[in-house]
């Protein structure tokens, strides 16, 4: 059995080297039925702009904000969901936008659809964004807000 070294994929902690790295994980695996066809890698995530990528997250924020703490839906995007948050998503984001957004409701760190919450209360329900906001939003999304 071949074994393929992946190393630079994981050597870095970027969005885009975790999506790499799924994908082409997907596209060697050994058992060729298993592989995605070029039209589903055409669609992975990896290739998104970055308005895809924020309209993505609206979508999930809106789908899962009236689900119950035990339905699968929400049990299925919390799973494993330190990865995503790294333990507080409030301790890596700028102070001034935590500060922010703490005027408006209490959001809970460890919680993946809380950070989808955040993201959505502060780009489509806001109309008056904090420079680090904005900042923050033109880097990792809008390109110029």
């Amino acid at each position: 059995m071949q074994q393929y070294w992946l190393q630079k994929l994981t050597d870095l902690e970027s969005d885009e080297n975790l999506l790499s790295l799924t994908l082409v994980e997907a596209m060697i695996n050994m058992e060729a039925h298993k592989r995605p066809q070029a039209t589903a890698v055409l669609k992975h995530p990896l290739f998104w702009d970055k308005a895809k990528i924020l309209a993505f997250f609206q979508d999930v924020s809106d789908r899962v904000e009236k689900e119950s703490d035990e339905s699968l839906v929400l049990s299925s995007l919390e799973f494993d969901s330190s990865r995503v948050v790294r333990e507080d998503w409030r301790q890596c984001i700028d102070w001034e936008v935590a500060h922010d957004l703490r005027k408006y409701r209490n959001y809970r760190g460890n919680s993946v659809r809380d950070l989808l919450r955040a993201l959505r209360n502060k780009v489509f329900l806001s109309g008056n964004l904090i420079p680090s906001s904005v900042e923050f939003l033109s880097k990792h999304f809008m390109g110029d807000y």
